[in-house]
């Protein structure tokens, strides 16, 4: 009976009031507090009392029990755990357990004690060991009391608060959250009357930044937040120093764990600020900036090394320009470049080896790769950052070498960073570089032999056909030779040379990417005698290309002095030996052949022949294998150019039913022919080249960066208004569904007139006219500049525009057979226009499209409105009115 009373009297109306009503909820809290104390105070299980109120006892603790787990959010508030309130939640309905039901039901009736189930359950019993951490912390933080207000045990609560927040309920952090505020605000105000600043305040300060930052809404935090960043203005200056101390240290102590990486954004706000050019900067700071620049070239080779064992890592380049900046402001003027040249050195280096590994992800084995990389452009491109790389360390030598003795050199010295294991070339590209020398001179081998079936070795010396000819032979005998020894078929030969020539080319170009591999220590003797035997290859290749060509001329002029029509055959001949005085290798033919193709036989007919082709010495140019002529495609009147019309069936414009329009009234525009169709070609594969050969850079991006800041230099210079805003690849060449389109700039008609002077510039500042086809570009940008320098009235010169104008398309044309294969030089129809301006003998500032537009923006200022009717009649009156009164009317017969 007496345990039915106890469970009765808690379930009447006065407990579930003080449930429903919060503002009763610290009362009942109070309530619980009592019980759950005298319960394990007085050890009530072990009492001898009843079974029964034992029992009644036990309810009325578990049911408290779940009521302060709900109240108070702190884990493992006095012995309370989540198992009170899942035990309530799971109560049966039966008679010893009524008011664990009734307690059940009220719970999941919804409303506030819904929403704190909710929560105790989401959270569940993992938030026990957390709870545990959390009241460990707090006893600690009493125990400190007030003196050290940025103890240990602070700086773990700062760390871990946001971490307590996430894993317990709302309000379970509040008694620590409210010393750590004290503590904030303490040390605070203890950072903010410091004036000096030491290394261990550095991070007392990223502490006291973080505490401030976990309580932005608390009174006074947002304060004391603006006093502390103030402070921290004034002592900024020390701080960085203290800051970038105590980075070098962490660098210098980690330079032998793989697992570390350099701090290159917190390096590099360090660098911006202390040594900003607006910055003074004391001796501590350049010591400082020394400091930083030698730890980080000792963790770069680390870094290097590391990558030596696996390839696959990678050194932290972003830190590189950082490191750089900060040497040039630290160290001596002498050192500087020694410093700069070592740590370009470890980009140079790293590049090599990204490449090496993009390329050996082409297969297991050396020749797999070779013959998995398209076009052999991935072992192209890694030599030719080896080849960059071993520049700059050649030069890098020599800057040593210059430099006197001092301690910070022997440190150099000691790094000994370009004899670095990872930056010498391996055993597997050497092999792989075997792999392609051993393919191409397969591959010229199997031309030559082709081309010696097609001929019999009639071309070369000791088997050629003309070995018992005499030099002296009259034509007769040449004749008569010819026809005995000539007598193989040779419709292969033409395309038998075309291939071999392919070849000859491909030879040279690797002939020229492995060149600086031949004075290089690094490379085994057996690798360099290797090289040695392809040059050698290269030009018995060649040479016998030569004599195959030398044949092939030959064996045209014999086939033309032995031919029964005499006309076809003195057609032939004088077809040749244009050909042969074009390429300057007359000397080369034999000179009874040579003197039997001229001979009066065929001399007589020159004027003849000269009408058939339309050919005259006198007005040609000649280059490899181009010739204009002014008279082979003369002009035709306009009746001629309507029976064409007629009889290509196409229609007649009805311009031409004007009176006085024929064709003599349609002209070329310039600046569709030139500024944005020839002259944007030959900028475009000018500047590509000069990018591609001339600049050095690790991406096409760097290269045209480079190229710009001349091209801006000479903007600057020159005074030049029409610019070019930036010069990205895309701008040069671009894609077209993977296949490569021929060079040209992208850019507006008056960006590409004002480039014409800075391409003069560039083309003398980095080709040589030692290399033929350097020279031919150089020539043809100045037969461009040429072109230019005419169009103004004053300085208009017909003859020196038409003169340049046809150099400028020779070579032009010279340069896209030279680059056939490359596509870097390409002659587009527009060139057709560029030749007839060149002899309609007009200026083209005459008839080009600047003058139509001109106007246009004439009449468009003469008809703006300023009111009035807005009709078509109007407009037109009105433009006609203001154009009599800014011109004199003409009079008839004056």
């Amino acid at each position: 009976m007496m345990s039915d009373s106890i469970l009765g009297g808690f379930g009447c109306n006065e407990f579930f009031s003080l449930l429903e009503s919060p503002k009763l909820h610290k009362r009942l809290q109070l309530l619980a507090e009592k019980f759950l104390s005298a319960y394990m105070s007085d050890d009530v299980p072990n009492l001898d009392m009843s079974p029964k109120v034992l029992q009644t006892l036990a309810t009325i603790h578990q049911v408290f029990s779940c009521v302060l787990v709900l109240l108070v959010p702190t884990p493992n508030y006095m012995g309370t755990s989540v198992s009170a309130v899942t035990s309530i939640l799971s109560a049966a309905e039966y008679d010893d357990m009524e008011m664990m039901v009734a307690l059940r039901l009220f719970l999941n009736d919804g409303g506030l004690w819904q929403g704190k189930v909710d929560e105790v359950l989401k959270v569940g019993t993992s938030s026990l060991k957390v709870g545990q951490s959390l009241s460990n912390l707090s006893e600690k933080l009493v125990m400190e009391g007030d003196g050290n207000c940025l103890s240990e045990a602070f700086t773990t609560a700062v760390k871990q608060l946001p971490d307590f927040r996430k894993a317990l309920r709302k309000g379970a952090t509040e008694k620590l959250e409210e010393m750590m505020i004290k503590r904030t605000v303490q040390a605070v105000t203890q950072m903010c009357a410091i004036s000096e600043i030491k290394a261990e305040h550095t991070v007392n300060i990223h502490v006291c930044t973080q505490a401030l930052d976990l309580f932005p809404t608390a009174d006074s935090i947002m304060e004391l937040k603006s006093r502390f960043l103030k402070w921290q203005k004034t002592v900024s200056h020390q701080l960085d120093q203290q800051i970038l101390a105590t980075t070098v240290e962490a660098i210098e102590q980690n330079l032998a764990v793989d697992d570390y990486k350099l701090p290159v954004d917190s390096l590099k706000k360090l660098v911006e600020q202390l040594f900003s050019p607006k910055v003074e900067k004391p001796t501590e700071t350049m010591q400082h900036g020394r400091s930083m620049v030698w730890a980080v070239l000792r963790k770069l080779k680390a870094e290097t090394i590391a990558v030596e064992a696996d390839i696959e890592k990678q050194i932290t380049f972003p830190v590189i320009p950082v490191a750089e900046k900060a040497a040039a402001a630290s160290f001596e003027e002498a050192l500087v470049p020694v410093i700069l040249g070592h740590l370009r050195l470890f980009a140079e280096g790293g590049y090599v080896l990204q490449q090496m590994v993009k390329f050996s992800k082409f297969g297991a084995d050396p020749a797999g790769r070779v013959r998995n990389d398209p076009r052999l452009g991935g072992l192209g491109t890694y030599l030719k950052q080896f080849d960059q790389f071993c520049a700059s360390k050649a030069k890098l030598a020599k800057l040593m070498a210059e430099l006197p003795e001092t301690s910070d050199k022997q440190t150099l010295v000691g790094l000994d960073i370009p004899n670095l294991a990872a930056f010498q070339i391996t055993a597997d590209m050497l092999s792989a570089i075997r792999s392609v020398l051993e393919g191409w001179h397969k591959e010229a081998t199997s031309s030559r032999a082709r081309l010696s079936d097609i001929t019999n070795d009639k071309h070369l010396p000791g088997t050629s056909w003309k070995e018992e000819l005499s030099d002296k032979a009259d034509f007769k005998t040449v004749q008569t030779h010819v026809a005995i020894k000539m007598d193989d078929d040779m419709s292969a030969l033409p395309e038998a040379i075309k291939t071999l020539q392919e070849v000859v080319n491909n030879l040279s170009v690797w002939q020229k990417k492995l060149k600086f591999l031949k004075g290089q220590e690094q490379c085994p003797p057996e690798f360099k005698a290797d090289l040695e035997r392809f040059d050698a290859a290269c030009a018995e290749t060649s040479k016998f290309l030569d004599l195959a060509k030398i044949f092939q001329r030959e064996g045209l002029l014999a086939s033309a002095i032995v031919m029964k029509n005499k006309a076809d055959g003195i057609k032939l001949a004088r077809k040749e030996l244009l050909k042969v005085d074009a390429d300057g290798c007359g000397d080369q033919i034999h000179a009874a052949l040579s003197a039997a193709a001229r001979s009066p036989d065929l001399e007589s007919h020159l004027h003849f022949l000269e009408n058939e082709l339309g050919l005259d010495s006198a007005k040609n140019f000649h280059s490899e294998l181009l010739s204009l002529s002014l008279e082979r495609y003369p002009v035709i009147s306009g009746m001629e150019f309507f029976i064409r019309q007629r009889q290509e069936n196409k229609l007649v414009s009805r311009l031409f039913s004007c009176p006085g329009f024929n064709t003599a009234c349609c002209k070329m525009d310039f600046l569709h022919a030139c500024d944005l169709g020839v002259t944007s070609d030959w900028l475009g594969s000018l500047l590509f080249y000069l990018q591609s050969e001339k600049i050095r850079g690790h991406s096409k991006r760097i290269r045209c960066a480079k190229l710009y800041q001349n091209i801006k230099a000479y903007y600057d210079r020159a005074g030049v208004t029409d610019r070019l805003p930036k010069l990205l690849p895309g701008m040069l060449r671009e894609e077209d569904r993977g296949k490569i389109k021929s060079p040209k700039l992208r850019a507006k008609a008056g960006e590409a007139r004002a480039l014409v002077g800075a391409a003069m510039e560039l083309a003398t500042k980095y080709l040589s006219l030692a290399n033929p086809a350097e020279e031919a570009m150089f020539r043809g940008t100045e037969a461009l500049q040429s072109m230019y320098a005419c169009l103004s009235t004053a300085a208009w010169d017909k003859d020196v525009f038409r003169e340049s104008s046809q150099k400028f398309l020779l070579f032009w044309g010279s340069l896209e057979t030279y680059f056939e294969e490359d596509k870097l030089f390409r002659v587009k129809p527009k060139a057709h226009q560029l030749f007839e301006l060149a002899r309609a003998q007009v200026n083209p500032s005459k008839t080009w499209t600047y003058r139509d537009e001109s106007y246009g923006h004439t009449l468009a200022l003469l008809g703006r409105r300023r009111g009035g009717k807005f009709s078509m009649y109007a407009v037109s009156c009105q433009v006609l009115r203001r154009f009599l009164a800014a011109n004199k009317v003409p009079r008839v017969g004056t």
